[in-house]
C-alpha cells in the first residue's frame, strides 16, 4: 500500500497542476469545455512525467549527479513527452508555428518559475534544519 501511495502522489500533483493551468490557458482563449481525450492526455504525462522526475531525482538509476544535471535529465526527455502528446491528441495545430513557440515559451516560463520555487522552498526548508540542528547540538552541549 506504501508504495502505491508513494506513486500515486506524485501522479496526483502533477495532474492537478497541469489541468489548472491548462484551465487557465483555456480561459485565456475563451475555450469553455475540454475533451476527455485532453484530460486523458494530461494524465498520461502526468504519469510518464512523475516517472521520469523519479528517475531524474532520486538516486535510483542515477547515484551521483549534480542538481543541474538532474534538472537536464527531466526536462528533455519530459518536453519530449509533452511534445508527442501534443501531436498525437492535437493540443493546438501542428503546422503552425506559432503555437509550437507559444508551447516553448510556457514550456520554460512554467520550467523556470518551478525551478525558483522548489529551490526556494529548499532553501527555507534547510535553514529550518540548520536552525532544529543547532537547537539540538546546543542541548546536547548542555548535558
Amino acid at each position: 500500500m506504501k508504495n502505491i501511495t508513494k506513486s500515486i502522489v506524485p501522479v496526483s500533483i502533477m495532474f492537478t497542476s497541469s489541468m489548472i493551468i491548462f484551465m487557465i490557458i483555456s480561459l485565456l482563449l475563451k475555450n469553455e469545455s475540454i475533451e476527455i481525450t485532453t484530460v486523458l492526455s494530461i494524465l498520461l504525462i502526468s504519469i510518464l512525467g512523475s516517472l521520469i522526475q523519479y528517475i531524474a531525482f532520486t538516486n535510483i538509476l542515477i547515484k551521483k549527479a549534480s542538481y543541474s544535471t538532474r534538472l537536464i535529465i527531466f526536462i528533455i526527455p519530459f518536453l519530449a513527452v509533452l511534445s508527442i502528446c501534443a501531436i498525437c491528441f492535437n493540443w493546438f495545430p501542428k503546422d503552425n508555428i506559432g503555437s509550437w513557440i507559444t508551447f516553448m515559451i510556457i514550456f520554460i516560463a512554467i520550467f523556470i518559475v518551478m525551478t525558483i520555487g522548489f529551490e526556494i522552498y529548499f532553501r527555507v526548508v534547510g535553514k529550518k534544519y540548520d536552525g532544529l540542528l543547532g537547537q539540538y547540538k546546543k542541548e546536547k552541549e548542555k548535558k
